[in-house]
């Protein structure tokens, strides 16, 4: 008697990059314990010009990604609704109707966290496997990323004519997207520059606030996410804040320089090679115009409070 195959489908559909690669290892977990599975995760394919499904595809043991635009169907990110599917409306999809597991993620890690007023005790990697049964000692919670050859060709071609001399790369990302947290750190960005051509590295720049001199550096803007995540595997290390490149780049096997703002590290980056700036708490500032601090779940420092020196010594530790 043949095997019969197990369809799972597990559902993201909320716009974060970063939490889209922390997944990572429920869907290991879930392919261990359905080995002879084909599991499909449900996404929506608007946010950031369609990088969810790229990231996904990208996930080792993902069979394929479905795109679903959630303005035509979601689940209520306000339930568990594992393993029966309550959805919003009445329209919904013909493969998690005929799917034997469902894994609804839209939802409840926000209200894990709120539901602990921030204080959460571990970080969303181990709040999946924990919430879904899959959590032991000793697993591995870092998210994996495969590269395709295409794109590793394509980056060594690139860096040939942009870094003749063979430099180590390190590459810089200096804010991110989320205006709440007011990660941004660009008006450093000329004076890191300077540091790393002085030191002997190569600059490149994943970040379109960055300005390098052409002279000592190169600007990877603008690239697809395949050509993206080929470059952060050949750097030498990446210094970024807690965005989707920090967790990519630990995807590829590249040690990070995080400048770390809202939520204890540990939440985020656990096991992790990653250089945390500042290495201590250094509390919130003054200011109540400070959207950093207005983060209710701020639990690490105001980003305001990270200087130039605190970061150019994080880089010196790691390279």
């Amino acid at each position: 008697m043949g095997t019969t195959t197990t369809s799972i489908i597990l559902i993201r559909q909320r716009p974060a990059f970063g939490d889209a690669l922390l997944i990572g290892p429920l869907i290991r977990a879930l392919k261990n314990h359905y080995p002879d599975s084909r599991l499909t995760v449900l996404t929506d394919s608007t946010y950031m010009a369609g990088a969810l499904p790229l990231i996904f595809k990208g996930i080792p043991h993902v069979d394929r990604v479905e795109c679903v635009s959630s303005m035509e169907w979601t689940t209520d990110s306000n339930k568990q609704v594992d393993p029966i599917l309550n959805a919003a409306g009445p329209d919904v999809p013909f493969s998690v109707i005929h799917s034997d597991v469902v894994l609804d993620c839209n939802g409840g890690y926000m209200a894990f966290e709120r539901e602990h007023n921030g204080d959460i005790p571990y970080g969303i990697q181990e709040f999946w496997l924990r919430h879904y049964g899959y959590f032991h000692k000793g697993l591995d919670l870092r998210p994996h990323w495969n590269i395709p050859d295409k794109a590793k060709q394509a980056v060594d071609q690139w860096l040939q004519e942009i870094n003749p001399q063979h430099k180590p790369i390190v590459s810089i990302v200096l804010r991110a997207g989320d205006r709440i947290r007011d990660w941004n750190f660009s008006k450093h960005s000329t004076d890191i520059a300077d540091w790393l051509h002085t030191k002997g590295f190569f600059p490149i720049g994943i970040d379109p606030h960055i300005p390098l001199k052409s002279m000592y550096g190169g600007s990877c803007i603008g690239r697809q996410l395949d050509f993206v995540a080929a470059l952060l595997e050949r750097c030498k290390a990446t210094l970024t804040p807690d965005t989707g490149l920090l967790h990519l780049a630990e995807a590829v096997g590249t040690p990070t320089v995080a400048l770390w703002g809202i939520m204890r590290p540990e939440l985020r980056v656990a096991g992790y090679n990653c250089h945390i700036v500042p290495s201590k708490s250094l509390g919130q500032c003054d200011d109540p115009n400070c959207a950093c601090c207005r983060w209710k779940f701020q639990q690490w420092s105001c980003v305001h409070k990270i200087t130039l020196p605190m970061i150019l010594a994080g880089l010196r530790e790691r390279l």
